[in-house]
C-alpha cells in the first residue's frame, strides 16, 4: 500500500509514460532535483515536481514493502533537507507538507512527527477534511511497516474516532489496526457501535488485525455477512451498495474475518452460507472450509 494516496490508475500511467520519455530524453530528475523545484520552483515548476516526488516516494515505499532495491536511492543529507524543506513551505500549503512529511517518514521519524503535527489543522482551513483524511491514511501505513513509534500520533488519531465527518472516523478506525497504544482495542471496541455501517465495518476489520484478534467484532461482521444488510442499507440511500460485486466482496471479507477469530461457533455459521444464492459468496465459503480442511 502507497504511503501516499495516490490513485493507482495515475501512478500507473506515469510511470509508463516516464519509462518511454523519460529514456529518450534521459532528464528525469532525482528526488534531490524535484525537491528543489518544489521549494524554489516557480508555481508550475513546483507543481509538477511536488508529483513526481509523490511518485517516486510511492515507488520506494513499494520497493520496501516488497524487499527490493529502492528505484530512487536518496543522497545523505536529504532526510535533513526534506526535513528543512518541510518548515520552510508556506505554513498554508498543507498538502505540499503532507507529501514531504510522508517521503520523510518512511525514513526519519521527523517525518511521522510532521504529520502528526498536520492533524491539529482547523477545519476552517481543511474544510474537506481532505489533508486530514491522507495524513491519518499515511500514518496508518507507516504504522503496518513499524514505522510509528509507541507514543507517537496514536492519541491524535483516536481522537478522530468521535469526528462528526465519517470519512475521518473511517480513516482512523483502518489506522489504528496497525498503530501502537493500549487505548486502540477498547476504542474499537467502543466504534462497534458506530452509527455509520462503513465506521461499524471498518472498526470490525481492524480488531480483527489485531494480536490477539478482537472477538467482540463478530457480531458487526455476521451483520455485513449477510445480504439483507446492503438491502436495507439500500433502502434508505439507493446510492449505497448499489454495485452486487461490491456487495459479493464485503460480505466474502465478513466471513474471511469470521474464520480469522478461529471459532467453533464462527465457524458454524459461515458453513451456513454453503447454499448461498451468491455463488462469489460460495466460492469463498468452499474456499475457507477448503483450507480449514472442513470442504
Amino acid at each position: 500500500v502507497p504511503l501516499i494516496v495516490v490513485p493507482a490508475g495515475i501512478v500507473i500511467t506515469i510511470v509508463v509514460v516516464m519509462a518511454i520519455f523519460g529514456s529518450l530524453t534521459g532528464d528525469e530528475k532525482t528526488p534531490a532535483e524535484n525537491l528543489e523545484l518544489v521549494i524554489h520552483g516557480g508555481t508550475n515548476q513546483a507543481e509538477q515536481a511536488l508529483f513526481n516526488l509523490i511518485r517516486q516516494s510511492v515507488e520506494n515505499q513499494r520497493a520496501l514493502l516488497d524487499g527490493s532495491e529502492l528505484p530512487w536511492p536518496l543522497p545523505d543529507g536529504f532526510a535533513d533537507k526534506l526535513a528543512a524543506a518541510i518548515a520552510e513551505v508556506d505554513e498554508d500549503k498543507y498538502s505540499t507538507k503532507l507529501a514531504l512529511a510522508s517521503f520523510l517518514a518512511g525514513s526519519d521519524p521527523r517525518g511521522v512527527e510532521a504529520l502528526e503535527g498536520l492533524l491539529s489543522i482547523p477545519e476552517t482551513a481543511d474544510s474537506t477534511g481532505d489533508v486530514r483524511f491522507r495524513t491519518i491514511v499515511n500514518l496508518g501505513n507507516l504504522a503496518a511497516a513499524g514505522l510509528v513509534p509507541e507514543g507517537t500520533a496514536t492519541e491524535k488519531v483516536l481522537g478522530f474516532l468521535e469526528s462528526d465527518d465519517e470519512a475521518l472516523r473511517n480513516a482512523a478506525a483502518a489506522a489504528l489496526a496497525f498503530m501502537p497504544g493500549e487505548a486502540v482495542r477498547p476504542a474499537l471496541v467502543a466504534t462497534l457501535a458506530d452509527s455509520s455501517l462503513a465506521v461499524r465495518a471498518t472498526a470490525a476489520l481492524s480488531l480483527v488485525k489485531l494480536d490477539p484478534p478482537g472477538t467482540e467484532a463478530a457480531t458487526v461482521l455476521r451483520d455485513l455477512a449477510s445480504q439483507a444488510t446492503y438491502d436495507t442499507a439500500r433502502e434508505a440511500n439507493p446510492r449505497h451498495f448499489s454495485r452486487g460485486e461490491e456487495v459479493s466482496r464485503y460480505r466474502s471479507t465478513a466471513l474471511e474475518a469470521l474464520a480469522h477469530l478461529g471459532r467453533d461457533e464462527d465457524w458454524a455459521f459461515i458453513e451456513g452460507f454453503r447454499d448461498d444464492s451468491d455463488m462469489n459468496v460460495v466460492d469463498s465459503v468452499l474456499r475457507l472450509l477448503d483450507g480449514r480442511g472442513d470442504g
